[in-house]
Protein backbone atom coordinates (compact mmCIF):
# COMPACT_ATOMS: atom_id res chain seq x y z
CA UNK A 1 0.00 0.00 0.00
CA UNK A 2 2.72 2.68 0.91
CA UNK A 3 4.63 1.70 -2.16
CA UNK A 4 1.24 2.82 -4.25
CA UNK A 5 0.61 5.58 -2.14
CA UNK A 6 4.23 6.52 -3.09
CA UNK A 7 4.25 5.79 -6.70
CA UNK A 8 1.19 8.05 -6.94
CA UNK A 9 1.88 11.12 -5.37
CA UNK A 10 5.52 10.41 -7.39
CA UNK A 11 3.52 10.42 -10.07
CA UNK A 12 1.38 12.89 -9.76
CA UNK A 13 3.78 15.38 -8.82
CA UNK A 14 5.36 14.52 -12.32
CA UNK A 15 2.58 15.61 -14.17
CA UNK A 16 2.41 18.97 -12.54
CA UNK A 17 2.54 22.09 -14.92
CA UNK A 18 2.97 25.66 -14.27
CA UNK A 19 1.76 27.41 -16.66
CA UNK A 20 4.45 30.23 -17.56
CA UNK A 21 4.78 32.85 -20.06
CA UNK A 22 7.29 32.58 -22.83
CA UNK A 23 10.26 35.46 -22.46
CA UNK A 24 9.16 37.95 -25.12
CA UNK A 25 12.21 40.82 -24.42
CA UNK A 26 15.57 40.17 -25.63
CA UNK A 27 17.13 40.28 -21.89
CA UNK A 28 14.60 37.39 -20.78
CA UNK A 29 15.50 35.35 -23.86
CA UNK A 30 18.74 35.74 -23.22
CA UNK A 31 18.57 34.62 -19.60
CA UNK A 32 17.60 31.32 -20.95
CA UNK A 33 20.65 28.60 -21.06
CA UNK A 34 20.42 25.84 -23.32
CA UNK A 35 20.32 22.44 -21.64
CA UNK A 36 23.64 21.46 -23.15
CA UNK A 37 25.37 24.47 -21.04
CA UNK A 38 23.66 24.12 -18.13
CA UNK A 39 25.99 23.23 -14.92
CA UNK A 40 25.00 21.23 -12.28
CA UNK A 41 25.61 23.31 -9.88
CA UNK A 42 23.19 26.12 -11.28
CA UNK A 43 20.63 23.52 -10.53
CA UNK A 44 21.85 23.35 -6.74
CA UNK A 45 18.77 25.39 -4.53
CA UNK A 46 15.09 25.35 -3.32
CA UNK A 47 12.73 24.69 -6.38
CA UNK A 48 8.73 24.75 -6.29
CA UNK A 49 6.12 24.38 -8.15
CA UNK A 50 2.21 23.83 -8.18
CA UNK A 51 -0.51 22.22 -9.89
CA UNK A 52 -4.55 22.38 -9.44
CA UNK A 53 -6.99 20.45 -10.65
CA UNK A 54 -11.10 20.29 -10.20
CA UNK A 55 -9.90 17.73 -7.26
CA UNK A 56 -6.65 19.06 -5.89
CA UNK A 57 -4.06 21.22 -5.17
CA UNK A 58 -0.53 20.03 -5.55
CA UNK A 59 2.33 22.63 -3.63
CA UNK A 60 5.71 20.89 -3.49
CA UNK A 61 9.43 22.32 -3.08
CA UNK A 62 12.23 20.37 -4.02
CA UNK A 63 15.43 21.32 -2.73
CA UNK A 64 18.88 19.83 -4.63
CA UNK A 65 22.29 19.88 -2.35
CA UNK A 66 25.33 20.11 -3.94
CA UNK A 67 25.95 16.89 -2.17
CA UNK A 68 23.60 14.77 -4.93
CA UNK A 69 21.08 14.32 -2.30
CA UNK A 70 17.62 15.92 -2.55
CA UNK A 71 14.27 16.59 0.08
CA UNK A 72 11.15 17.37 -1.24
CA UNK A 73 8.01 17.87 0.05
CA UNK A 74 4.29 17.40 -1.59
CA UNK A 75 1.23 18.36 0.30
CA UNK A 76 -2.30 17.86 -2.12
CA UNK A 77 -5.37 19.92 -0.64
CA UNK A 78 -8.27 19.17 -1.51
CA UNK A 79 -10.90 21.59 -3.18
CA UNK A 80 -11.82 22.60 0.18
CA UNK A 81 -8.71 23.19 1.15
CA UNK A 82 -8.52 19.93 3.49
CA UNK A 83 -4.93 18.34 3.43
CA UNK A 84 -5.35 14.73 1.47
CA UNK A 85 -1.92 13.73 1.51
CA UNK A 86 1.60 15.16 2.96
CA UNK A 87 4.63 13.61 2.14
CA UNK A 88 8.41 14.13 2.11
CA UNK A 89 11.09 11.82 0.17
CA UNK A 90 14.39 11.91 -0.27
CA UNK A 91 17.12 10.70 -2.20
CA UNK A 92 20.46 11.33 -4.85
CA UNK A 93 19.86 13.46 -7.66
CA UNK A 94 22.56 14.10 -10.72
CA UNK A 95 22.73 16.28 -14.14
CA UNK A 96 24.69 14.98 -17.30
CA UNK A 97 23.66 18.12 -19.43
CA UNK A 98 20.92 17.06 -20.43
CA UNK A 99 18.89 14.50 -17.86
CA UNK A 100 18.19 15.33 -14.51
CA UNK A 101 17.75 12.61 -12.62
CA UNK A 102 16.23 12.09 -9.18
CA UNK A 103 16.22 8.64 -6.97
CA UNK A 104 13.83 8.56 -4.11
CA UNK A 105 15.58 6.44 -1.64
CA UNK A 106 13.23 7.31 1.55
CA UNK A 107 9.42 8.48 1.61
CA UNK A 108 8.42 9.83 4.78
CA UNK A 109 11.55 9.34 6.40
CA UNK A 110 11.55 5.52 5.92
CA UNK A 111 14.33 3.63 3.90
CA UNK A 112 13.18 2.16 0.71
CA UNK A 113 14.31 -1.40 -0.04
CA UNK A 114 16.31 -1.32 -3.11
CA UNK A 115 13.97 -3.03 -5.51
CA UNK A 116 11.28 -0.39 -4.21
CA UNK A 117 13.54 3.21 -4.72
CA UNK A 118 11.88 5.02 -7.64
CA UNK A 119 13.72 6.22 -10.62
CA UNK A 120 12.83 9.22 -12.50
CA UNK A 121 14.34 10.96 -15.46
CA UNK A 122 13.27 14.22 -17.42
CA UNK A 123 15.35 15.89 -19.56
CA UNK A 124 15.95 19.20 -18.98
CA UNK A 125 14.72 22.21 -21.73
CA UNK A 126 16.57 25.38 -20.26
CA UNK A 127 17.29 27.30 -16.94
CA UNK A 128 16.92 30.70 -15.57
CA UNK A 129 17.77 32.05 -12.51
CA UNK A 130 14.26 31.79 -11.23
CA UNK A 131 13.25 28.57 -13.01
CA UNK A 132 13.71 25.36 -15.05
CA UNK A 133 11.68 23.30 -17.02
CA UNK A 134 12.04 19.88 -18.19
CA UNK A 135 9.93 17.60 -20.60
CA UNK A 136 8.80 14.79 -18.76
CA UNK A 137 8.31 11.47 -21.15
CA UNK A 138 5.78 9.93 -19.20
CA UNK A 139 3.21 12.92 -19.34
CA UNK A 140 4.43 14.26 -22.72
CA UNK A 141 4.35 17.64 -20.52
CA UNK A 142 6.40 20.31 -19.69
CA UNK A 143 7.35 20.93 -16.47
CA UNK A 144 8.28 24.31 -14.81
CA UNK A 145 10.11 24.71 -11.52
CA UNK A 146 10.45 28.25 -9.91
CA UNK A 147 13.26 28.90 -7.30
CA UNK A 148 12.72 29.63 -4.04
CA UNK A 149 14.05 32.78 -2.48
Amino acid sequence: MKKHLFLALCLAASTAVWAQNTPTTPAATAAKTSAAAIPQARLVGKWKHTLQTSEWLLQQTTELKDNRKFTQHAVYKGPDGAVLADNTSSGDWSFDGTHFKRVFTHINNQKLKPNRQVRMEQKILSLSDSSFDFFDPETQKKLVFNRVQ
